[in-house]
């Protein structure tokens, strides 16, 4: 009989059941995965926590008046860190699930059991019998099946399985001192890591929120506990782990617990010093929490990251001295979600903690006046809310309020008392003091030109419903515009306000005030004005300028002596006053416009051009101007040649001309925007049009066509694009910084840019030089209305000695530098201020040549060759000696510059602290030019120190061993001198020498004297931390120096009762005591 095996349409059978199938293939994945790592596994090493992303020890402690948010205010301490490894298990199949496996293959068994040798059809007549033997083989599959199954099940659960280390859990414990204390202080919201994108949405709306309530001193004496477990709350396992902890807030009052997490840390920490053991701070003044795990033993879980998370808190602190004190006055502490305006002043006048600490028995503050002023406030729901994070004067922080709310602050000269009042329009015209003829003199009126207006007012404020981030709002004035015929803008800081409604009543009443051309008054009056105070609304008559019933807000006032008589007022026309002024000119002469005299050009440029602009070896100037006015037409540019200044070029091109609203960091790749305001009359709407063209051709005005450069301070800058902003700035985006000859550097606020779209040559087209010479030029720009050109004057032009920029090298690109230690070197663009540096600087950069790469290149572009005349120079400052060195560029984009050829430099002017300042610039030796840009630096180099001497190579190891730290270098007491502490940036040598000997001897530091005739040391550089033990084992890291001729070198190792330092140098092989240098 013929048997079948039958597969399904399209299949071909090669005689391989499914299970056999499946039970090959997981064998062979298990073959190759076995051997398989995670290829960053060997890599991964527990990192020891460092406070990188801690508020630094030293900072005030912040004041919350209302509601404010506190960004990672001080830690105070940390421990209990912890690194776990976090591995996860690979196997193949791992999903594999027998049960649905063997119970098909059982109920096949059954089925074949079950079925009969002969089947019978339907007609009754027999059909061909089933074969035994297929049967058995049916069965015998089924089986082998089976068996297979739990074989493979065995063994992917024991042997096909593999463990990969994929990072570490972070581990730790720690404290903040969020703000100062309150009677009504409270805690309403948490937030983590917000700025990281990877987990913004899990944490937009903080981590903890108290049930969307305000957790409450008075309601928790003891403090509230926030349990948060959330391990994917930063990405997860696989991005940045999550976050699983208690954060115990507590009040600062004296009732409050120690923190037990706290108790045990300053009990067992071996960090804390013997004499503070046991000593558990309480801090009842403050608001605090304290972070670790649930059962207080250990740190809590913060993600895969070994820093502390970033943490806001947004706490709310409402003062109420003012309305306990006065109960029955009906004075609310809370105005809307801020506090009132009355109390937070009267808390920093009183506070004796951190405010002005001001004696309340002694009634030196009006609280009447502060009352009123409160209760208005109440009325008009103005609360403010202001977080007080620096040192400043309790002065500016109170008149900044005043601004806020439209108030002024005064002595009374009545009660001597400190007064405070608000603008409003609130006093009856009937009621106030009348100022005319009859009782004062001598009248000065003055009115501001419409000019000087402002049409729109921008103002920022602490938006509270999008994270207490900036807000900015405008409001404008229709009128003002139609009138002046431009929009002219100012911006206004309202962040002491927390809501969009309080933010536009403060922008409405700047508005008020700046939109419209006021007038402003100083007469001298008798003793009738004797009490005016500043901040009062008085009425002004004086038919001599036709004003007739004039309201006048007084805004100082000289009462003078007694004995004159006479009071000085000076005051500014009151804006709830004109209603009521009435103007009675008694002659009005016939109008005659006036003339239209041309304005001086306060912002203008001149500037010796690139070699990239002009393409020529000769010398070209251009010159910028931006338009002063709406009067202005045109400017010319004169220059003197042969004996006069002749005006060379006349154009109603104006130039367009910005002004940087915060400044920029010294950044030597691309900035993403850099925010500006037009400057000149004509800039807006050349920027407008300039942006057009960019959007219009991305492809050819780009930053990197040379179609969209402008200058900052001597730096050349190209821009990708221009967008215009809501308040009326403009931003340039992806800007490439130092391009040309240029390198980047810190820009302010102040700074002005000047676009070369609109630049103009001062001499026609011609060059002022020609290649090899140079020239003195002397330079002047005025302006032109459409009726009077401004006169030329002498005495205003601009003198420029031109420097051959054109032919000058390049200068080289990306330049740092770091002090000389060995594989520890850092090499930075600029460090921070009183870092160390000695034994050496070395220097890396990327050469470029402007002669053969022509183009917009960035500090980052590749390097370029240079040719071989083109040399490195190092030009030092210090101490009254000024000298230069010289360097070869082509080694590797790197030069080293020795410690010995400084001191041999500065001869005899060597300091143990040498404040030097460096420019680093190219030469080109062939041309006898410096580059036209250079680097500049302002560095402290100090004396290398010893250490310790050695006889062998073999002891530097294990002597650095024994006076190593984790963060400094520690010398105990020895027979010749006292314990030293030093830090690593301070050039700490071990010598190899030789005990004994007639020369070159040195003291070492057990007492014995060391001939190191081979000048060869060992600089400790650093320690490298080994943190899997317990405590972390030290490696330091060193590196060979050989101390060559001239090098100077300090060793306290003298006498143990009258230590001093001694300093060497080594000059013709000998070593040499040497005399610091000591100012005059």
């Amino acid at each position: 009989m013929e048997q079948y095996q039958v597969v399904s349409a399209g299949e071909k059978s090669h005689g391989l059941n499914p299970f056999v199938g499946w039970g090959i293939s997981t064998l062979l994945l298990m073959l190759f995965n076995r051997g398989k790592k995670s290829g960053s596994t060997n890599t991964q090493k527990a990192s020891k926590y460092t406070s990188d992303n801690t508020s630094s020890i030293g900072s005030p402690i912040p004041v919350a008046l209302g509601r404010v948010l506190i960004k990672n205010p001080i830690v105070s301490y940390y421990g209990a860190f912890r690194a776990d490894p976090y591995t996860e298990e690979y196997g193949m199949h791992s999903k594999l699930n027998v049960k649905d496996i063997l119970i098909p293959l059982l109920i096949e068994i059954i089925l074949i059991l079950a079925t009969p040798n002969k089947v019978i059809t339907s007609d009754g007549k027999p059909a061909k019998e089933i074969d035994q033997k297929w049967k058995n083989k049916m069965m015998m599959s089924a089986v082998y099946n089976a068996i297979l199954t739990v074989l493979m099940w065995l063994f992917n659960k024991h042997f096909g399985r593999t463990t990969i280390q994929k990072g570490f859990k972070y581990y730790l414990g720690w404290q903040h001192i969020i703000c100062w204390t309150g009677d009504n202080i409270g805690v309403k919201r948490l937030w983590m890591n917000v700025y990281d994108s990877k987990v913004e949405a899990s944490t937009e709306k903080g981590v903890w929120d108290n049930n969307n309530s305000i957790a409450w001193e008075n309601d928790n004496i003891d403090g509230i506990t926030a349990f948060i477990n959330d391990e994917g709350m930063f990405g997860g396992v696989d991005e940045g782990g999550g976050f699983v902890g208690e954060v115990r807030y507590y009040f600062g009052n004296r009732h409050q617990p120690k923190d037990q997490w706290m108790i045990e840390q300053m009990t067992k920490s071996d960090k804390i010093p013997a004499d503070l053991k046991g000593l558990t701070p309480q801090y009842p003044m403050y608001l605090t929490c304290v972070i670790s795990d649930k059962d207080k033993s250990r740190g809590a879980y913060i993600g895969k990251q070994a820093t502390i998370p970033e943490m806001w808190f947004e706490v709310a602190n409402y003062p109420d001295r003012l309305s306990k004190k006065y109960p029955n006055r009906g004075l609310e502490i809370k105005i809307g979600q801020d506090a009132n305006p009355a109390e937070v002043i009267y808390e920093i006048l009183v506070n004796s903690y951190w405010g002005c600490d001001y004696n309340t028995d002694e009634d030196v503050i009006d609280e009447e006046s502060l009352i009123k002023l409160g209760l208005t406030c109440q009325k008009e729901k103005l609360g403010i809310s202001c977080l007080i994070n620096n040192v400043s004067k309790a002065g500016d922080y109170i008149n900044n309020i005043m601004v806020h709310i439209s108030g002024v602050k005064y002595d009374d000269p009545k009660t001597g008392k400190l007064t405070f009042k608000l603008l409003r329009n609130d006093y009856d015209v009937n009621e106030i003091k009348v100022f005319d003829p009859s009782n004062c003199v001598g009248m000065e009126f003055s009115r501001l030109d419409w000019s000087e207006t402002t049409s729109s007012i921008s103002l920022t404020f602490t938006d509270a419903e999008n994270k207490y981030d900036e807000g900015t709002l405008s409001v404008n004035d229709l009128a003002n515009t139609l009138i002046t015929k431009r929009n002219k803008e100012s911006t206004v800081d309202g962040s002491y306000f927390t809501t969009v409604e309080n933010a536009r009543y403060m922008a409405k009443t700047q508005l008020l005030t700046a939109a419209y051309p006021l007038s402003s008054i100083n007469f001298k009056c008798n003793r009738y004005g004797h009490d005016v105070t500043i901040g009062d609304p008085i009425m002004v008559s004086w038919e001599p300028y036709g004003i007739d019933k004039q309201v006048y807000r007084v805004t100082d006032v000289d009462y003078g002596s007694l004995a004159d008589g006479q009071i000085n007022i000076t005051a500014v026309e009151d804006v709830f006053g004109f209603e009521i002024t009435d103007y009675r000119y008694a002659s009005i002469p016939d109008w005659t416009e006036p003339e239209k005299l041309p304005e001086e050009i306060k912002q203008f440029l001149f500037m010796e051009m690139p070699y990239e602009t002009t393409m020529s070896l000769d010398t070209y100037i251009d010159a910028w101007a931006a338009r002063p006015n709406d009067i202005a037409y045109s400017w010319s540019i004169w220059r003197y040649e042969n004996g006069t200044y002749n005006k060379n070029e006349t154009t109603s091109n104006w130039s367009m001309v910005g002004r940087m609203i915060a400044g920029t960091d010294e950044n030597y790749g691309v900035d993403n925007s850099i925010e500006i305001k037009a400057i000149g009359n004509q800039t807006d709407d050349l920027l407008k049009k300039k942006m057009a063209d960019i959007k219009d051709n991305p492809q050819s005005i780009n930053n990197r066509s040379g179609m969209n450069l402008f200058v900052a301070d001597g730096e050349i800058m190209s821009y990708g694009s221009i967008d215009q902003l809501p308040n009326g700035n403009f931003v340039l985006k992806d800007v490439i910084r130092g391009v040309y000859d240029t390198v980047p550097r810190k820009h302010f606020a102040t700074t002005y840019c000047y676009f070369f779209d609109t630049k103009r040559d001062v001499n026609k087209n011609r060059p002022v030089a020609h290649a090899g010479m140079t020239s003195k030029e002397s330079l002047e720009v005025t302006s032109a209305t459409t009726e009077k050109a401004q006169d030329f004057d002498k005495d205003k032009t601009t003198n420029i000695l031109t420097a051959r920029r054109s032919e000058s090298p390049s200068i080289m690109g990306n330049l740092q530098f770091s002090a000389d230690k060995g594989n520890k070197s850092v090499f930075k663009y600029n460090f921070p201020a009183g870092t160390v540096f000695t034994c050496g600087l070395r220097f890396r950069f990327n050469n470029r040549n402007k002669f053969s790469d022509i183009g917009i290149k960035s500090h980052l572009d590749n390097p370029v060759d240079i040719p071989n005349s083109t040399v490195g120079i190092v030009r030092v400052s210090c101490n009254g000696r000024e000298f230069e060195m010289s360097y070869d560029l082509t080694n590797n984009g790197e030069f080293f510059s020795k410690w010995e050829e400084f001191c041999s430099k500065m001869r005899n002017r060597i300091m143990d602290s040498n404040q030097a300042h460096i420019e680093i610039l190219t030469y080109d030796n062939a041309k006898g030019l410096y580059s036209y840009d250079k680097y500049e630096k302002d560095i402290i180099i100090n004396v290398p120190r010893i250490v310790g001497i050695v006889e062998r190579v073999e002891d530097v190891q294990d002597y650095m061993d024994s006076i190593v730290r984790e963060t400094n270098i520690f010398i105990p007491d020895t027979t010749v001198s006292k314990q030293q502490t030093m830090l690593f940036d301070d050039g700490a040598l071990v010598l190899i020498g030789k005990k004994g000997g007639t020369t070159n001897l040195v003291k070492g530091q057990d007492g014995q004297m060391y001939d190191i005739s081979g000048y060869v040391a060992y600089r400790l550089d650093g320690v490298d931390i080994d943190n899997s033990t317990h405590p972390p084992i030290l490696h330091p890291i060193y590196h060979k120096i050989v101390m060559e001729e001239e090098f100077i070198f300090r060793n306290n190792f003298n006498s143990f009762g009258n230590n001093t330092t001694d300093y060497f140098r080594i000059r013709s092989g000998n070593v040499i005591k040497y005399d610091l240098y000591v100012k005059s």
